[in-house]
């Protein structure tokens, strides 16, 4: 679904700023990048917790 408005440069789908009309915002940046962090840090637990049975 994201992919989809950055191909067809709809700017309220655009998370990554390719399209002309407006840059993502700051905050949504640091939020996606939390999101991320989280993402690894519960794989990383995941695999912990299968390497420790």
């Amino acid at each position: 679904m994201l992919w989809y408005g950055m191909v067809n440069h709809i700017s309220g789908l655009d998370f990554l700023g390719i399209t002309r009309e407006r840059a993502p915002a700051p905050p949504a940046a640091a939020a996606a990048g939390l999101a991320a962090a989280l993402a690894a840090a519960a794989l990383a637990l995941d695999a912990i917790r299968h390497a420790a049975r």
